[in-house]
């Protein structure tokens, strides 16, 4: 017998369609279907196609999945993953990926986080690592454009298409042919991008085979077909009439059956085909209402949440067409019911944080009452009612307070803001309120951004109020700092690298740094599990110090709008409880599906929690900025910065800038490829920040060594916390018990921290070599009084020793007599 053919089978087959059936439904068996689903499970065979399913199986398959990834929901990747391998066996695709969507440094991207998922592949191997994913931007690749354009993109031949990159390809050797790849949207963001490579396609040959009619319902105007999740979608969007009754009465006819308690108690799926001569249940027999509507059949089912709770029952009555419910439709609408479990759980879920919402407005309220500066104490400040004879400043006009206000402010000369060797000591804090006040005018950003010098007074001295009364990390170090970024922007001229408007704001930020410090440092932090700790993760007090400060920028009249309802979150009716786990746009309704569920997953808590707040925000020193103004204002790169964790990590970038700038011949070549890149302007802001914080240790020798012992008493009070609280012996700089060895401690500080700081900035601007000079001699004190230290520490073990010493040979004497013989003690003359 000859070989036969694709051709003649294909041929065979169209010619005998019975038999085609028959064989069909031999061949691919609901439970074959099933065992393709299960991990490690039996191959589908090669013609198996997910649409070549009966709906009843399709329906079960569907229901499996959604299962399949509740499990796994505590681990996104995890359920990520497992919903992947049941996508690449259902479609026969060779591999399935997925790339999350982020920004870095404003420009969008897709980034690798699932790559290369088989049917049989495991999570660790798919797995892609921080440090070896691929990234691509969203003008590149068929994913990018995914991304893009939030809609789903069947390629049958990449090679036909424009946007289709070949990049991966190349680096792994692998040939793509065809693809299907669709996002995953949050609202109207993008979230991440699923992808399909190399399937197999079958979906006319069930049509064929004769098991599935021609699909003769609604399509999308592209001629897709609109399936189940587009009727809910449909349905979601309030085109369909829904009556809502909040408190239906007991003898309403839902309620009077008693089917809906019974199943709510039991759990049971109730289908009853012929529901008024059902004996248990008492339906009413005739019309319900005016219309003459009558119940004819029943099918009711609970309905779970994720936690396996019921919390509500489902009930339809009379399928279409007069047929009674049947096994399809409990498949499917058990589908619908997990959907709305979880829809109510994320509902609870809402509600709970609209409330710790609340909590969270009243206790910023509350703080905003007791920290913000008080008309009396602006007064203090700005001296209007004296000078101008004007009881009420909103008569006073700006160029009349701007100039009261000036006149008042120090000399800056005069109190050496403009050197690295500024103390604060000879000053009150009342006077570095202005003294703070007049770095603002010396960097001319009041004038030229229009600040209204009331709100820039207000704001400074609200900040000055914001800092606790700490031994080190109060109102004074936060000046200091301030004061330092002043000093390097204008002295060491570093400003020439930043916009006017970026200076305002690096300013600001290096004031506001540590406000609200807690007098400990992170690790105690997480060691005493605080609720900052819980809240904020990594960087935890560098955080909190930056959402203080946006909270200071946050204008009154956002917060009274709140406080009378104007701005408040939207109710539930406004919130969409299941539409969130459909994804716009998708059409394919094969990867379609798996995307839904997966975007469940990746929901977080913060979603719930928009609003519908209008974009009217009026930021108290910032208020004049225009839009594109203010988005170039951020206090995050700074603030978060003075973290010396990520100082540790950003050194080398800093001095592979610093090093490329020592080869320029021209000052304007290293302006240039400096501002070209803002990358560049962040490392060496960054550095800048971690320079003011640690700026005590330039200082000349009388301002550091008081500075020091003020650190050290914190530390030490610290290691108190940690020794009676924690329970826990201090490290030795913590430890009070070990304050002779304060000096050893900061020559170790000087060497392993500070150094490289000062040294590289010395390279990059020779302004900035006044603050390497004043490290330098405080180390080479620090360093006398460590050897003197380790000198007396020496003489004291010698001591120790001789007495240990003494007290042997006295010892060894006292054992032998004590007599003056010259017997040996260690034998014995018979």
């Amino acid at each position: 017998m000859g070989e036969i053919s694709q051709e003649t089978v294909e041929k065979y087959l169209e010619d005998n369609p019975q038999f085609a059936k028959e064989y069909f439904d031999r061949k691919l068996r609901g439970e074959a279907a099933g065992e393709m689903l299960q991990p490690g499970g039996a191959q589908a065979p090669a013609r198996a196609s997910f649409r070549g399913l009966t709906l009843a199986e399709e329906a079960a398959l569907c229901l499996e999945l959604l299962e399949a990834l509740r499990e796994e929901a505590g681990s996104v990747e995890l359920a990520a993953h497992k919903a992947l391998r049941r996508l690449a066996r259902l479609l026969r695709a060779d591999r399935c990926s997925m790339f999350l969507c982020r920004a870095r440094n404003g420009s969008p991207e897709v980034a690798s986080k699932l790559l290369d998922v088989t049917s049989t592949s495991k999570f660790e191997d798919n797995l892609v690592v921080p440090d070896r994913e691929v990234v691509f931007p969203l003008d590149v690749g068929i994913v990018g454009w995914v991304a893009h354009t939030k809609k789903t993109f069947s390629v049958p031949d990449v090679k036909k298409n424009s946007h289709f990159s070949d990049f991966m390809d190349k680096q792994t050797g692998y040939v793509t042919r065809n693809l299907l790849a669709a996002p995953i949207v949050m609202g109207k963001e993008a979230f991440a991008v699923v992808m399909a490579v190399n399937m197999e396609f079958y979906d006319e040959w069930p049509v064929k085979l004769g098991e599935v009619e021609p699909y003769k319902g609604p399509k999308t105007p592209d001629g897709r077909e609109v399936m189940f999740y587009k009727i809910i979608d449909y349905i979601l969007h309030g085109k369909e009439e829904i009556r809502v009754i909040p408190t239906p009465p007991a003898d309403h006819w839902t309620l009077i059956s008693g089917l809906p308690t019974y199943v709510a108690e039991n759990g049971f799926i109730c289908n009853l085909l012929n529901a008024p001569a059902d004996e248990y249940f008492t339906f009413q027999k005739g019309p319900v209402d005016e219309t003459g509507w009558v119940i004819k059949n029943v099918l009711s089912l609970p309905i779970v949440n994720k936690k396996e709770d019921i919390v509500g029952v489902a009930t339809f009555y009379n399928r279409k067409g007069g047929k009674p419910f049947d096994e399809y439709d409990e498949h499917i609408t058990e589908t619908l019911t997990q959907f709305l479990g979880w829809s109510l759980l994320n509902t609870d879920t809402y509600e709970k944080m609209n409330k710790l919402e609340d909590r969270k407005d009243i206790a910023q309220e509350m703080l905003m009452n007791h920290t913000k500066a008080t008309p009396d104490e602006i007064k203090s400040i700005l001296k209007f009612k004296e000078k101008l004879n004007i009881d009420v400043i909103e008569d006073c006009e700006e160029k009349q307070l701007v100039t009261i206000l000036k006149e008042d402010l120090p000399d800056p000369q005069a109190v050496d803001l403009y050197e690295f060797r500024f103390s604060d000591f000879p000053i009150t804090e009342h006077e570095l309120i202005k003294c703070g006040l007049r770095l603002f005018f010396e960097i001319n950003v009041v004038e030229k951004f229009k600040v209204p010098v009331e709100v820039l007074t207000r704001w400074m001295y609200t900040v000055r109020k914001g800092y606790r009364a700490l031994t080190y990390h109060n109102w004074r170090y936060g000046f200091n700092v301030g004061q330092t970024m002043f000093t390097l922007l204008m002295t060491g001229r570093l400003k020439k690298y930043y916009t006017d408007l970026e200076a305002f704001a690096m300013l600001a930020a290096a004031l506001c740094h540590d406000i609200d410090h807690r007098g400990t440092n992170n690790l105690y932090q997480m060691k005493s599990t605080s609720p900052l700790a819980r809240l904020r993760g990594a960087s935890v007090l560098e955080r909190h110090h930056l959402e203080y400060s946006k909270t200071l920028l946050q204008d009154e009249v956002e917060i009274q709008m709140t406080q009378h309802h104007l701005l408040k979150r939207p109710p539930f009716s406004h919130f969409t409880s299941v539409r969130p786990f459909v994804i716009n746009q998708v059409t394919d309704y094969k990867i379609r599906w798996t995307a839904s569920v997966l975007s469940v997953l990746f929901r977080s808590a913060d979603q719930f929690l928009l609003s519908v707040k209008d974009d009217i925000k009026c930021y108290w020193i910032y208020k004049n900025l225009n839009k594109r103004q203010f988005e170039t204002v951020t206090f995050e790169v700074a603030i978060i910065a003075t973290d010396l964790a990520l100082y540790f990590k950003k050194r080398t970038m800093f001095q592979k800038i610093v090093d490329a700038c020592e080869k320029m011949e021209t000052e304007e070549e290293g302006i240039k490829y400096v501002t070209i890149d803002p990358t560049k302007k962040e490392i060496i802001m960054a550095m800048m920040m971690t320079a003011c914080d640690l700026s005590a240790i330039t200082k000349p020798w009388e301002i550091q060594s008081q500075a020091t012992l003020q650190v050290a008493n914190e530390f030490w009070e610290q290691g108190d916390l940690e020794r009676t609280v924690l329970q826990q012996q201090p490290i030795p700089m913590m430890d009070r018990n070990k304050k002779d060895e304060l000096p050893k401690l900061q020559v170790g500080f000087i060497d392993f921290v500070c150094t490289f700081v000062y040294k590289e900035f010395s390279r990059f601007h020779k302004e900035i070599i006044p603050m390497l000079n004043g490290l330098q001699n405080n180390r080479v004190e620090w360093k006398s009084l460590a050897d003197e230290y380790d000198a007396k520490m020496k003489v004291t073990e010698e001591k120790k020793k001789q007495e240990e010493g003494n007290m042997t040979e006295k010892a060894a004497e006292d054992s032998g007599g004590g007599g003056d013989d010259k017997k040996s003690k260690t034998c014995l003359m018979l």
